[in-house]
């Protein structure tokens, strides 16, 4: 059993509400033969929450690609800063990265600027 993603050429969602009744709905069925649940899941996937802890929108994957978008502006800010990709690198361990949750975020306030001034926290799969 699993569930639906909505993935559209380089972007990776999944309907947060939907995902819920998928994990719940087996666990309620056969809860007399479950032994044991274990969760797992990439950190870089992230549903946007506003300060009442309402779900903006659909759980962002790790693998969702549209934070390529936003190369360019990073490359011009890293310049800007005397840094190159290769010294952020050293520095921190991470890549210029499109999967990384940075580049999606960045993605966000340049093209859902509305949804983007709303977000107080960021929701990982395990929290969802």
């Amino acid at each position: 059993m699993g569930f639906r993603c909505a993935i559209a050429f380089g972007l990776g969602a999944i309907h947060i509400a939907r995902r819920c009744e998928h994990v719940k709905k087996p666990i309620v069925d056969f809860a007399d033969a479950i032994l044991g649940i274990s969760v797992d899941g990439a950190q870089t996937s992230f549903a946007p929450i506003d300060k009442a802890g309402k779900y903006l929108g659909n759980l962002i994957l790790w693998q969702d690609m549209r934070g390529i978008a936003m190369f360019p502006w990073m490359q011009e800010r890293l310049a800007a800063a005397g840094l190159t990709e290769a010294e952020l690198y050293r520095r921190t361990l991470k890549p210029v990265d499109m999967m990384l949750s940075g580049a999606k975020l960045l993605w966000l306030r340049a093209h859902e600027p509305e949804l983007y001034s709303r977000i107080d926290k960021l929701a990982n799969p395990q929290a969802v």
